[in-house]
């Protein structure tokens, strides 16, 4: 079933966007949006790395929030996150003056264990 959505997405972005959806790296771009964004990182997440989301988080230039939830990537979400990203949306929409966002821990982010550092697992992506 994955597959049939994914190829049927795959096929509207190049309809509509003009562009094949498995040549976009999003660490390559992602420093050039500037919309907000609420990104939410999985520790248990399979298909998505945790540091993965950190790194594009880090990157991003547009009003931000993270989210670190002890769960997979097709998980339910927890309501406290439903909730976050309501206040967020609020928060952009003016709906609402104060927005506080905890702020994320590099260290909370679980790297692969082949890679000592940050630094380190970006090289081997970057190769």
């Amino acid at each position: 079933m994955a597959t049939v959505i994914y190829s049927y997405l795959r096929k509207k972005v190049q309809e509509k966007g003009g562009f094949n959806l498995t040549d976009v790296i999003p660490v390559n771009v992602v420093d050039k949006i500037n919309v907000p964004g609420f990104f939410i990182a999985g520790k248990k997440d399979k298909l998505v790395a945790p540091h993965h989301v950190y790194t594009l988080y880090k990157k991003y230039k547009g009003s931000k929030s993270l989210s670190i939830i002890d769960l997979g990537h097709n998980a339910k979400r927890p309501t406290n996150i439903k909730n976050d990203i309501l206040k967020f949306l609020k928060f952009i929409f003016g709906k609402n003056k104060k927005l506080v966002i905890a702020t994320v821990e590099e260290k909370q982010i679980c790297y692969p264990k082949k890679y000592k550092s940050k630094k380190q697992s970006l090289k081997a992506k970057s190769k």
